[in-house]
């Protein structure tokens, strides 16, 4: 079975903490992260190896 791809929209605290727990559960697979916010967005993705969208659009309309 494949691992289900996650896409998280926000960069705040609950927004790491989604991170930390999908990034650690078997069958799930952090992708990307959408953050409008300049400071904690990049940091976010960074931490994670994640790509960062601009927008929440962005990400959903993503075909992966």
């Amino acid at each position: 079975m494949k691992d289900i791809r996650i896409g998280i929209v926000g960069s705040g605290g609950m927004a790491g903490a989604r991170a930390e727990s999908f990034g650690k559960t078997e069958g799930f697979q952090l992708t990307a992260v959408a953050a409008r916010n300049p400071e904690t967005g990049p940091a976010l993705a960074a931490a994670h190896g994640l790509q960062l969208e601009a927008n929440w659009q962005r990400l959903v309309d993503r075909d992966d």
